[in-house]
């Protein structure tokens, strides 16, 4: 089995997430993870961050993704020798992974709250704020005027809503 992480948008001009895509059985399955970097900061080649990178410690990053990788190849090679060395389906790989990486809890609390319209619109917010919202057409990040409009947007709401 080999582990190779790959950026979900490599040419995008904001921060995207990454995804570990492994190979085994003659099966490609791509797991998606919750670390996160610019484009500017990963190096393609090494699949790491760059060392020089400006937005992060790509040190304790580029260790972050071994601790990751090693979870990742632990958890298929110990389910290969309780399965008389078979490799699991991808449906399930997945499922055991989401429990090693505590993922599954944290997606379904995301979930639940992003069906309420208080949790979208403050995610919306939040999302500004972070730079991952940007501007449709200009794709710059949305200026600190129009987060306080959004914001004041959702104070009155939810003084409408008492």
């Amino acid at each position: 089995m080999t582990v190779r992480f790959y950026l979900k948008r490599p040419n995008a001009n904001r921060i995207s997430g990454i995804y570990a895509q492994l190979h085994f059985n003659q099966t490609v399955f791509k797991y998606y993870l919750l670390e996160k970097v610019h484009p500017e900061d990963w190096n393609f080649n090494t699949q790491r961050a760059k060392q020089n990178a400006t937005n992060l410690d790509s040190h304790e990053f580029n260790q972050c993704l071994k601790e990751i990788k090693g979870k990742i190849s632990n958890a298929f090679y110990n389910y290969q020798n309780t399965h008389n060395g078979q490799g699991p389906i991808p449906s399930l790989f997945k499922e055991i992974l989401d429990g090693i990486f505590n993922k599954q809890s944290q997606a379904r609390m995301d979930r639940e709250l992003q069906r309420t319209f208080w949790g979208f619109l403050q995610n919306f917010i939040d999302r500004m704020q972070s730079g991952t919202r940007v501007h449709l057409q200009k794709h710059t990040p949305l200026s600190q005027s129009t987060i306080n409009n959004v914001r004041n947007l959702k104070r009155h709401l939810l003084d409408m809503n008492e």
